[in-house]
């Protein structure tokens, strides 16, 4: 992003004071690894002739790496802002599954679960110039927090002997996951910080393959 001819650019992300504040230019990237291991036992019982449910329940890991990292340019040169939080936990996973048949091999289904994490989550932000060879701002933390989750699915099922194949929608939302910093304040008068903590939500088609037995 390049600033108008008759605007400025304000970097959101930068430490007041530093490079100015004020921006020609800006640009932004960031990745998520996002792992999650669910270890689960369940019953099965009958909600009609083409009707079963499902409840099960059991043990939830999860290692999370994500990262947004923000280049800001003017005319004292180019400023990167990175801020990397990964979770890595453990917990209590549980919810309940309604599969409906209108033939044998075609239904729906409808998914409910929660989970209850806990782990530790790690936080820093830096921002460096000169290609990351000079420090304005360098905070790094690591504490343990208890994370709910919720998760809610639905979608179509496809049955050719013993093969099922499943296609639907997920909705994941991780509660106070994003835990950041803000600088704010002027760098020297002193610097105060600022920490935000917000939800990571996921959501999205997905395929299945399975074999029953």
């Amino acid at each position: 992003m390049t600033s108008p001819n008759v605007g400025t650019i304000y970097g959101l992300s930068t430490a007041p004071s530093v490079f100015g504040g004020e921006f020609n230019s800006a640009a932004a990237g960031s990745n998520l690894n996002y792992n999650v291991l669910d270890k689960n036992i369940g019953r099965l019982f009958p909600l009609g002739k083409k009707a079963e449910g499902r409840v099960f329940g059991g043990l939830r890991g999860a290692w999370i790496d994500q990262e947004m990292n923000a280049y800001y340019t003017n005319a004292f040169g180019t400023t990167l802002v990175s801020n990397p939080i990964s979770f890595h936990g453990i917990g209590l996973h549980g919810g309940g599954r309604a599969d409906w048949w209108f033939t044998d091999w075609l239904g729906i289904f409808g998914r409910a679960d929660v989970a209850m994490m806990v782990g530790d989550i790690s936080t820093s932000l830096h921002q460096t110039s000169d290609g990351g060879q000079t420090y304005q701002v360098a905070i790094s933390s690591k504490d343990q927090h208890v994370i709910p989750v919720f998760g809610l699915a639905t979608g179509a099922q496809f049955n050719w002997r013993s093969i099922q194949f499943t296609v639907g929608y997920e909705v994941t939302q991780w509660i106070n996951l994003i835990q950041t910093y803000d600088v704010v304040g002027f760098v020297g008068n002193p610097a105060k910080l600022a920490q935000k903590a917000g939800d990571l939500s996921l959501s999205g088609l997905f395929l299945q393959l399975g074999l029953k037995y």
